[in-house]
């Protein structure tokens, strides 16, 4: 994900999983790399750990701030101006309204964080953080 619109400055923000290649363990952890236009290097931040079976299914970014939705219900979120990786689980409503997964979709809505999904009578809804 690049961040920034100055074209003479910009940063690109990926995170990785580690340990693909070790044995089936619990845990494993995403890492988050940045390069930076203005050092043309890239570097290395903190890492999250996660459940081994918990993978990224959408991003958005908003506010420079980028968001990566997990299958197990956590944005895993990356704020740029403090450079800071951290992860949080979405309200216990929307988990609870929620059981179509595959239909669940990160959004802007109105400079924020939003999710969109479907409901169980197949209507789209909306969540505002």
């Amino acid at each position: 994900m690049v961040l920034g619109s100055d074209p003479f400055r910009y940063k690109i923000v990926r995170i990785l999983r580690q340990g693909d290649k070790e044995p089936i363990k619990e845990y494993y952890t995403y890492r988050c790399e940045i390069f930076d236009s203005k050092t043309w290097r890239w570097r290395e931040e903190k890492c999250i750990k996660v459940r081994y079976m918990e993978l990224i299914i959408d991003f958005v970014a908003t506010n420079n701030v980028v968001y990566w939705l997990t299958n197990e219900d956590n944005i895993i979120a990356f704020h740029e101006a403090d450079e800071l990786l951290y992860k949080f689980s979405l309200s216990i409503k929307v988990v609870q309204e929620n059981n179509l997964y595959k239909c669940k979709r990160l959004v802007e809505y109105k400079g924020k964080l939003g999710l969109t999904f479907l409901t169980e009578d197949r209507k789209m809804a909306l969540w505002p953080t």
